[in-house]
C-alpha cells in the first residue's frame, strides 16, 4: 500500500506569549495554555521565562517525571506510539532554551506544576 508523506512543518523557533493562543497555520492547529492546579508547566517560572515553540528536528531531550534522568523526545514518542511521519507535527515548547514540554504527550520534571500549585495545561486544537 502507499502512504502519503507528510512534510515536516519548517519554522524558526519562535516567542510565544501564553496569554494568547500560538497559530501553526501550516497545520490549522494553534496552541492554547489553560490554567491548571497541580497540572501543566508551573505558572511560577513563566513570570520572567522565555517561552518559545518550535517542531522536533533531532537530538532534543526532556527530563521525565519517575524517570529523572534525560530521554531523547525521539523516544518518547516511539513509546506513546506516534508514528515517524507524524513526529515533525507535534509542538515543543522551550522555556529558556530547555525543553519543558511535548504538546499532549509530557511536562519535563524540573517544569511540572505540583498538586496543589498553580500551572498551565498547554493542548492543539484546530482552529
Amino acid at each position: 500500500y502507499f502512504q502519503q508523506a507528510i512534510t515536516q512543518i519548517q519554522i524558526e523557533r519562535q516567542y510565544w506569549d501564553i496569554r494568547q493562543p500560538f497559530s501553526i497555520s501550516g497545520l490549522n492547529q494553534e496552541i492554547v495554555a489553560t490554567a491548571a492546579v497541580g497540572a501543566g508547566i508551573k505558572s511560577s517560572l513563566l513570570n520572567e521565562a522565555r517561552v518559545e515553540v518550535d517542531f522536533r528536528r533531532g537530538g532534543e531531550r526532556i527530563v521525565l517525571s519517575g524517570s529523572g534522568h534525560h530521554s531523547t523526545v525521539k523516544k518518547v514518542m516511539n513509546e506513546a506510539f506516534i508514528p515517524p511521519w507524524e513526529r515533525g507535527h507535534i509542538p515543543i515548547i522551550y522555556i529558556n532554551d530547555e525543553v519543558a514540554a511535548i504538546v499532549g504527550l509530557s511536562t519535563a520534571l524540573p517544569f511540572q506544576a505540583k498538586p496543589q500549585e498553580s500551572g498551565y495545561l498547554i493542548t492543539c486544537q484546530p482552529i
